[in-house]
């Protein structure tokens, strides 16, 4: 993917004034953190994987009070007048699945097969870096999309998952109707451990 097409997005919902309390609904609700004020967000302790799983989730997954994510509000905007080919670009975007997924091939310097372990449905990804750091059967969460003609990992960095997945749990989880995301997937298994003094 192209880079600098999310950093658009960011750039156009993160400085309009209009949008200001929108971006503050989706920070209270990413972090879990309803009392947060304007002002008093660059005072939530990040770790990087923190920010990558929120601007994640901000794109793809949080939903405007007018029902749209800020990748399909963008879309339907196109505020800084892009020719089509170039917001086609976008609205192919739209075209994604967070999951968690098995890695069924990897083929070193050009990509990856991946089975949606919820759908059944496997994707041939286009990846480079990631051909050298994943090993067929490992299991991850992350996030397919429509990239022109081809699929890759989009958003953050991939979550892989220490575990092997049995025959058995693949079937609970095709009957399972939940649906993943980067929230879902850090409240519950990221989240730091309260202290009980806290």
């Amino acid at each position: 993917m192209e880079k600098g097409i999310i950093q658009k997005i960011f750039g156009y919902y993160f400085t309009k004034p209009q949008f200001k309390e929108e971006v503050l609904n989706a920070i209270r609700k990413f972090f879990n953190k309803p009392d947060l004020d304007i002002g008093t967000e660059s005072k939530l302790e990040l770790k990087e994987s923190d920010e990558e799983k929120f601007n994640e989730w901000f794109i793809f997954d949080f939903r405007f009070k007018n029902g749209k994510t800020p990748l399909e509000d963008f879309c339907e905007r196109n505020p800084y007048n892009f020719n089509q080919i170039r917001l086609q670009t976008y609205k192919d975007l739209q075209e994604n699945f967070y999951g968690i997924y098995e890695v069924l091939e990897v083929r070193t310097s050009s990509g990856l097969t991946l089975e949606n372990i919820q759908t059944g449905k496997t994707y041939k990804i286009k990846e480079f870096l990631g051909t050298f750091e994943t090993k067929e059967g490992e299991i991850l969460f992350g996030r397919v999309g429509k990239v022109g003609d081809h699929y890759e990992l989009v958003g953050s960095n991939s979550i892989k998952l220490p575990i092997e997945v049995a025959q058995s749990a693949k079937k609970i989880f095709r009957k399972s109707k939940d649906k993943f995301n980067p929230k879902i997937v850090r409240d519950l298994f990221f989240k730091k451990e309260k202290h009980p003094e806290d």
